[in-house]
């Protein structure tokens, strides 16, 4: 995604540019922070950087990474990658991650480094939210998983900063000629929110009452002219 970002930094000077989510794992860690560090100075601080665990096992298995020790590494590369934007010579000893004076340039212009936004609903995510995140995006289709989420994710960081509470769903507009109940068309990825308008504008309410915070949006449809 580094690339189509990159090619909209001058394009749209005052929004906000992201990632929904990075299957960080699977990544080179140090690739991965000279990409980011570098479009974030490019974008003069712009960049959010959403990572995640990811949850196909063939991509894993294509990419000759490891899907059981995806959660260890994630937490590693993303204590790995604030070392290397916040530090002048970066040292790091960790099970997957171990290096030596290295020196990363150009930094980030966030002088933290870009605002790490973490996807997942799961016991170890949502640890991993309170510990490094600012931000939590949990890609949503249930709302009751969405409250006991929030739950949890508030009782870890009882007394100190809870990160921002948001969200990625699944949209799915009618139209006239549709049945009523619209089933998506990609089994990977149910529709969190689908009907008329109307519909979708009160299935938000309830997912705001909630905690809802920030929401990124995926209008499923059929063609362009769909949207």
């Amino acid at each position: 995604p580094f690339i189509a970002l990159a090619t909209l930094v001058h394009l749209v000077p005052r929004i906000r540019l992201g990632t929904s989510v990075i299957v960080l794992p699977q990544r080179n860690t140090f690739l991965v922070a000279k990409q980011a560090a570098t479009l974030d100075l490019l974008s003069e601080g712009r960049l959010i950087l959403g990572v995640g665990v990811g949850l196909r096992e063939s991509q894993y298995k294509l990419l000759g990474a490891d899907f059981a020790a995806r959660g260890v590494v994630l937490d590693e590369a993303i204590e790995v990658m604030q070392a290397l934007w916040r530090e002048p010579v970066s040292r790091y000893d960790g099970r997957f991650h171990r290096f030596d004076d290295v020196v990363l340039l150009p930094k980030p212009a966030q002088p933290a480094g870009p605002p790490i936004w973490i996807g997942g609903d799961s016991p170890a995510a949502l640890k991993r939210v309170a510990t490094y995140g600012r931000a939590w995006i949990p890609y949503i289709f249930d709302l009751e998983r969405f409250r006991s989420g929030v739950a949890r994710l508030r009782e870890l960081t009882d007394g100190r900063y809870c990160p921002m509470i948001g969200g990625y769903f699944n949209l799915r507009i009618k139209r006239s000629d549709e049945p009523a109940v619209v089933e998506t068309k990609f089994p990977w990825a149910p529709i969190s929110i689908g009907g008329t308008p109307d519909q979708i504008a009160e299935g938000f309410e309830q997912f705001r009452m909630a905690g809802l915070e920030y929401a990124i949006c995926l209008f499923e449809s059929e063609s362009v002219d769909d949207y």
